[in-house]
């Protein structure tokens, strides 16, 4: 009926809000952890089990001699 549609509807729309907020807070996480990592002195870095990096701070590129602008293909 027209109120199990309506109630159907509003349900899903405050799921997609939920699930949007939640996509926010996951980037601005991940911003603060980048920065915290880039801000340290230390090299740091997280392969997979393909020997893929996953994560690299900017010390760390910098030893292993690639720029900051190749972050996404290290």
């Amino acid at each position: 009926s027209g109120d199990e549609l309506g109630w159907l509807a509003q349900t899903f729309n405050r799921m997609l809000e939920t699930v949007q907020q939640r996509e926010i807070e996951l980037q601005q996480s991940q911003a603060l952890l980048q920065a915290v990592i880039d801000n340290t002195t230390s090299a740091i870095y997280i392969k997979d089990l393909q020997g893929r990096f996953l994560l690299v701070n900017q010390c760390c590129l910098q030893l292993i001699g690639k720029p900051q602008a190749d972050r996404k293909s290290t």
